[in-house]
């Protein structure tokens, strides 16, 4: 009898070794899975923080690029409106005059003035040179009188500027060119046309009284 009893106790001995051995195999391998899985976490983190990193660069870079973009065209727009207001401005004021606009790519200034009366059409011409930067251009001026020398009988150029000349704050004229601002242009402009009027009705007069004279003579 006390040897079964021995052999039961050594059973449960046995058992109990053998569950604790379990337990503590099972406990190793939490541990170690847990490790893993904090380990794995750890590194989808970490290329979650490099990938948003990555692109928070990105995002950064598009909206530089962007800006400079943006501000390339915001300038070619301002440019462009200034164009367009000087055309549209000569349209309106000075309907029977043929206002030509010179296409982008061509060499030449911007607008073109061809001025007509009711008793003549083409008493002559005013050149415009539209310019909307920060900084005079040196070149502009010498520039602009090729321009005019290679169009061919133009009576008069205007060169209309955002930025005037260091020395000269406000409208006047330099080298056979008038240089004015925006607004300025509006009432110089006007000025110009009747001056060119006027200047072609004399010479047409004095050719008249030349044909006339010569007649006698003859």
């Amino acid at each position: 009898k006390l040897e079964i009893e021995k052999i039961k106790l050594e059973k449960v001995e046995m058992k109990a070794k053998i569950v604790e051995e379990t337990e503590n195999k099972m406990n190793r391998v939490l541990v170690e899975e847990k490790a893993k899985f904090i380990e794995l976490e750890q590194t989808k983190n970490e290329l979650r923080i490099i990938e948003k990193d990555k692109m928070i660069d990105q995002i950064k870079n598009d909206l530089k690029n962007a800006n400079i973009r943006m501000e390339q065209g915001s300038v070619q727009l301002q440019g462009e409106a200034q164009e367009i207001g000087i055309e549209d401005y000569l349209k309106d004021t000075f309907p029977m005059d043929s206002i030509e606009e010179i296409k982008k790519g061509v060499r030449g200034a911007d607008c073109l003035q061809i001025i007509n009366t009711p008793g003549r059409e083409g008493c002559g011409s005013i050149y415009y040179e539209s310019k909307r930067t920060k900084k005079f251009g040196g070149d502009w001026v010498e520039k602009f009188r090729n321009d005019m020398r290679e169009k061919g009988g133009v009576s008069v150029g205007i060169l209309v500027t955002e930025a005037m000349p260091n020395d000269m704050p406000k409208m006047g004229m330099r080298n056979g060119i008038w240089i004015c601002n925006y607004t300025e242009f509006k009432g110089l402009s006007i000025a110009l046309r009747e001056s060119v009027i006027q200047l072609s009705s004399a010479v047409v007069s004095q050719e008249n009284k030349g044909g006339k004279m010569a007649m006698v003579y003859d």
